[in-house]
């Protein structure tokens, strides 16, 4: 499915008609605000016109300043976005298999795309080798029992499907993949129990959508994918034990309650762009979990349950507002990738030295003065980034890093070139640009012989 979601700021600059006639439209919960926010779109969109033929420069950049403060503020007040869906490549449209431009059993994709539509037509039972239905901009009640006629048929997609009431999914015991977008929240289905084979199932940028979906029954259910929702994870009652891959990017979420320990076998769990300030000791329940973002969040430490985590291997944590690493990091054993980045902190505990599996390390854009000495005990580290800090040196310890492959410490305050550089064999990316080196007879030496083997190094 390819789509186009524009944020406002951006159709500002590209265009001079107005939010409603573009392929992404925020809706609100009321009138009111819908056109109010309109108007200020209109107004923004007006002095980008005004501004092509200059006049009132500087008196328009004040009012623009002030438009787009107000349109930030109607930002935390908007539901979901109405996008213009069109059908993917390699589906057969539904006027083509009525038409007899293609035989039914050679349809293997099918897109309807047509407003109206409340049923599933019947021409699509004849097509024996479908594996994907696609439903654009229609109003269907709902998927029959029918359909689990069709044996080959794994995967259904609906798009801005238009209801004043519930979604039904009758009985199908073929279905795998299910992918609901674009739709009032009002008129998702109110369990998926029906469809007892599926292990996939997609309920992102829905309008309104703030109740979290109930997937208990569904036994063989892995992935679930809730992105751009209005969710908060309060209102988790029943759990799921098989699911495994939990994406929650872009919700509403301040704070991850106890509920989340009810997804057992969790290996990975997505909470980017999100404003979480805490989370329940509860996660720390999740002991197979393998991976977990925290991407842009609102963290000024890392949660203590996250230290019960044995199976993680990635976290990221990049662009929060941590000012410090608790010693409890080095109960993570499984580690194998930390992202610190764009945070507060201005040291590492000696305890990282202990991540005995830690292949990748990025600490850049902090404000660290130096590094621990413990980073010689990190005998897999093949990436160490601490670019954009406050570094004076490295430790020595750094030389005995014999895997690492990528070292950036560009943009610091190092004034002494350590020629021990040279003794790392495996080092293919070397940053060393921003620096006030003073042996720059040296750094020029090593970035010469790097470049003679045709590795990177940045000076």
């Amino acid at each position: 499915m390819h789509f186009v979601k524009i944020s406002a700021i951006v159709l500002f600059a590209l265009t001079s008609t107005g939010i409603f006639g573009q392929q992404s439209v925020p809706v609100f919960a009321n009138r009111r605000d819908s056109a109010e926010y309109s108007l200020v779109v209109e107004a923004i969109n007006k002095i980008f016109i005004d501004r092509q033929v200059n006049t009132e420069y500087e008196k328009s950049t004040k009012k623009f300043d002030s438009l787009i403060r107000v349109e930030r503020g109607f930002r935390d007040k908007i539901i979901g976005y109405r996008i213009a869906y069109k059908p993917r490549k390699g589906f057969t449209s539904l006027d083509d298999l009525k038409n007899g431009k293609v035989k039914p059993d050679e349809v293997i994709q099918l897109s309807i795309m047509q407003s109206g539509v409340t049923t599933i037509p019947r021409e699509i039972y004849s097509c024996s080798n479908l594996k994907a239905l696609e439903l654009i901009n229609t109003s269907v009640k709902r998927l029959p029992p029918d359909l689990s006629r069709l044996k080959q048929l794994q995967s259904v997609y609906l798009y801005n499907n238009k209801l004043s009431r519930k979604l039904k999914l009758g009985k199908n015991p073929n279905i795998h993949r299910l992918v609901i977008q674009g739709v009032e929240a009002k008129s998702l289905p109110k369990s998926y129990k029906n469809f007892a084979s599926l292990d996939s199932l997609e309920l992102s940028r829905n309008i309104g959508m703030t109740a979290f979906p109930n997937i208990s029954r569904n036994k063989n259910l892995v992935k679930l994918n809730l992105i751009e929702n209005n969710l908060t994870l309060q209102d988790i009652k029943k759990g799921n034990s098989s699911l495994q891959d939990l994406n929650l990017q872009k919700n509403k979420i301040t704070s991850v309650s106890a509920g989340i320990s009810k997804f057992p076998n969790l290996k990975k769990l997505g909470l980017n762009y999100n404003k979480i300030t805490e989370m329940h000791p509860a996660v720390g329940e999740l002991t197979r979990l393998e991976s977990i973002g925290l991407y842009q969040n609102q963290l000024d430490h890392i949660p203590t349950g996250i230290f019960k985590l044995k199976n993680l291997q990635i976290i990221d944590l990049y662009y929060n507002s941590l000012t410090k690493i608790d010693s409890q990091i080095s109960k993570l054993s499984s580690l194998k990738v930390l992202y610190l980045s764009n945070n507060q902190l201005t040291e590492l505990p000696e305890s990282i030295g202990k991540l005995s599996n830690l292949k990748e390390l990025y600490a850049h854009d902090n404000k660290l003065a130096s590094l621990p000495q413990s980073l010689k005990s990190l005998r897999e580290l093949r990436v160490l980034r601490v670019n954009n800090n406050y570094l004076t040196a490295l430790p020595p310890s750094i030389f005995e890093l014999s895997e690492l492959e990528n070292l950036d410490v560009s943009r610091n305050y190092m004034y002494n070139f350590p020629s021990q550089l040279d003794g790392l064999s495996k080092l293919q990316i070397l940053g060393l640009i921003g620096n006030p080196w003073e042996n720059t007879e040296d750094v020029n030496r090593v970035a010469e012989n790097m470049r003679a083997k045709g590795l990177v190094c940045l000076y």
